[in-house]
């Protein structure tokens, strides 16, 4: 579900890519000298849920045991966080069979032997570690910088495979922090977090400049973000008057063009992802650059 509401939502469509990072840019009027109380995330097709990796069936199936139904978990919010727990206690298995470091990892395998499926703070470490390593969790990625959230709209005309479609855009969303605040208010029912994970244990994620939402508790939660946060919105005795939401797109072929404004800006391939396959994920996004 998408709300059209101008007092809550705007979106803007883009025909040049030099014209949407310039909208984009933090000196940009749309953010009224405040840029750093917006969050960004990008979408290949502006299509696309505000959802986490966990609630869509391409990146969740592929991870579910023979008894375990994606289907049953997306009518139970209660059964998908159970899901989530056995998934996450399986990488956290993997992770410790190879070796390789897991921050908080005492804390982490005592709350997951426990069973518990709300998410406790010393989980998101690990949590964020997982997903940034292709794991689907309650998470959804956001960065506190637009030009990253733009490239990762854009990244995907890089992806084998990938067809840029003439009428499908790609897309930009820039989430004021009070956006979460107010549904939180309006709902009386604190429901949705921002949250963070030390850096240093991430190497994506300082890169990206990574922050996350996450909404625990009832059914409802398995909806989109900015549905969740219209139907709280909705419900409260003080409506909405301002923006809280900004979309911004641009046509899926001009995707090279905005990869290579981006790359003159600093984030490409190799900034995103630090380290050898960063490089070479670059190096595969040039033939797209369009001069």
């Amino acid at each position: 579900m998408r709300w059209m509401s101008p007092l809550v939502s705007t979106t803007q469509d883009y025909d040049d890519a030099g014209s949407l990072i310039m909208a984009l840019s933090p000196w940009s009027d749309l953010w009224q000298g405040e840029p750093s109380k917006w969050i960004f995330r990008g979408h290949w097709d502006a299509e696309w849920r505000l959802v986490p990796a966990l609630y869509r069936r391409d990146r969740t199936t592929p991870f579910l045991m023979p008894s375990e139904s994606f289907e049953d978990a997306m009518a139970d919010f209660d059964l998908m966080t159970k899901i989530e727990t056995a998934l996450l206690k399986r990488v956290l298995e993997e992770f410790d069979r190879a070796g390789l470091a897991i921050p908080e990892m005492h804390s982490v395998r005592t709350l997951i032997d426990d069973g518990v499926t709300n998410v406790d703070a010393s989980m998101i470490p690990f949590i964020a570690l997982a997903q940034h390593h292709g794991a689907p969790t309650r998470l959804l990625d956001w960065s506190t910088l637009a030009n990253v959230a733009a490239y990762f709209a854009a990244a995907d005309i890089a992806r084998p495979g990938a067809v840029p479609e003439l009428k499908k855009k790609l897309e930009i969303i820039a989430m004021h922090r009070d956006a979460v605040t107010l549904a939180n208010d309006a709902c009386a029912n604190a429901f949705c977090d921002i949250v963070r994970a030390p850096r240093a244990s991430n190497a994506n994620l300082h890169a990206q400049s990574g922050v996350f939402t996450i909404c625990h508790g009832g059914d409802p939660a398995l909806e989109p973000l900015d549905s969740l946060f219209l139907t709280c919105y909705q419900t409260s005795g003080e409506p909405v008057t301002r923006t809280l939401f900004r979309r911004f797109r641009l046509p899926q072929a001009k995707a090279g063009d905005l990869l290579h404004h981006l790359m003159h800006a600093g984030v490409s391939g190799a900034t995103m992802f630090p380290g050898y396959d960063g490089a070479v994920q670059a190096l595969k996004e040039r033939k797209f650059y369009i001069t």
